[in-house]
């Protein structure tokens, strides 16, 4: 006698729930969920939040959901001791020296901006980026490369989803709440020795030009 196998199912085949399950688990493994993005997903969530929880435990993923800041990501399960671990399915991305600077400005930022009464959104200019990172790059000598270069980080942080540009002006971008859970207490922890090794790599390189 052949033993049964039965399928994994989100839910019952047919049922409106299945679709919203199916697409929100999709969305996530594909990148983080916003409140004011994707009203109607994030409702979903809401709604069948355990159900999601136990799906992807199954694949070995964690869910990462704050509800007051209005975000939800994926987080892998990292396996112990295992000697058959489930492959990866969500890829560490190394950052690059000028990426990690930038990560910790935005943080700073945003932890600048939370202590002041005011504005919900933490708004910042894309000259302030341009300013600040570019006293870590000095190799950058040329400045409409600098330009370039500082750009395409930029588009690498809206790509990890710490920032993104406001509707109708390129200039201005809004450094989203997420960032506090990507950029986490590990990083934080040793901010100012990150800051400072950063500092000194740049004083070293602008000595070296000044020897040429």
């Amino acid at each position: 006698m052949k033993p049964s196998h039965t399928p994994l199912k989100l839910t019952e085949q047919g049922s409106s729930s299945e679709t919203s399950l199916s697409h929100l688990i999709i969305h996530l493994l594909k990148g983080p969920l916003y409140s004011d993005v994707k009203p109607k997903l994030w409702n979903a969530l809401l709604d069948q939040l355990q159900q999601v929880r136990d799906y992807l435990l199954v694949i070995n993923l964690a869910l990462f959901f704050d509800e007051a800041e209005g975000y939800a990501f994926l987080r892998q399960i990292e396996a112990e001791n295992s000697e058959d671990p489930l492959p990866r399915l969500i890829t560490r991305r190394p950052l690059g020296f000028a990426m990690s600077v930038l990560c910790i400005l935005l943080r700073r930022w945003l932890s600048e901006h939370d202590t002041k009464a005011g504005e919900v959104r933490a708004i910042i200019e894309r000259s302030m980026i341009h300013q600040e990172l570019g006293l870590y790059l000095p190799e950058l000598r040329n400045e409409a490369k600098s330009s370039d270069k500082i750009d395409k980080h930029i588009e690498q942080a809206i790509e990890l989803g710490l920032v993104r540009i406001l509707k109708g002006d390129r200039e201005k971008l809004e450094i989203l709440r997420i960032t506090k859970a990507l950029i986490n207490a590990e990083w934080l922890g040793d901010l100012n020795d990150r800051m400072k090794q950063y500092k000194q790599h740049a004083g070293l390189l602008l000595e070296d030009d000044e020897n040429v």
